[in-house]
């Protein structure tokens, strides 16, 4: 159950819904919200991909850092997104009810990585700092978002479907451990590694 829930952080599972998320955008928001978020989005998955090759490579166990959680920072960025954006609709119940839900969401993921033992606190807290700051960065240069009907009901279909399809495949799609493997290929050359 645990690691079902955890599916719903894959990378590949959010980056579909990001592609969803960005043809919406293009539609209701117009080309700066849309590139706010193409911005956003690459600098959120790309930080964190840095920082997980540099981490596996030259972990810092004193910090408790041995790669920061994409799952947890990923999920934030593009599930409050989401959230934002559907919280943005006219109808009452929406602005009451989304944004507490998708944050309970998003500490559920987060907590299912360190209850699968794939993240300490430290690795976690680290991933949600950055995947909040990347949403922070896309709120800042999108404003004002439309308001509008957003398919926030098809949005979460979508990530289930996906998710169930992916479930128990999801070996192949390990970014975790490509990665893993650069950091430490690449480990003689990473800056700060020397005296580990």
């Amino acid at each position: 159950m645990l690691d079902f829930l955890s599916c719903f952080g894959n990378a590949a599972i959010l980056l579909a819904l990001s592609v969803l998320f960005t043809a919406w955008l293009a539609r209701e928001a117009g080309v700066r919200a849309t590139l706010a978020w193409g911005l956003s989005l690459a600098l959120c998955v790309g930080v964190i991909a840095v920082l997980k090759i540099y981490f596996h490579g030259c972990p810092r166990p004193e910090f408790g850092l041995r790669s920061p959680s994409g799952h947890a920072g990923f999920s934030l960025f593009v599930y409050g997104a989401i959230g934002v954006c559907a919280a943005r609709d006219e109808a009452g119940w929406r602005r009451l009810l989304v944004p507490p839900l998708a944050c309970a969401w998003i500490a559920a993921i987060a907590w299912s990585r360190y209850a699968l033992h794939a993240h300490s606190v430290s690795e976690i807290v680290f991933g949600l700092a950055l995947g909040g700051a990347a949403l922070w960065l896309f709120l800042r240069l999108a404003a004002p978002l439309p308001v509008g009907r957003f398919p926030f009901v098809a949005a979460i279909i979508v990530a289930a479907l996906l998710t169930v399809l992916m479930y128990g495949t999801h070996s192949s799609l390990d970014f975790e451990r490509w990665l893993g493997r650069l950091g430490r290929l690449w480990r003689p050359w990473l800056p700060l590694c020397s005296r580990h």
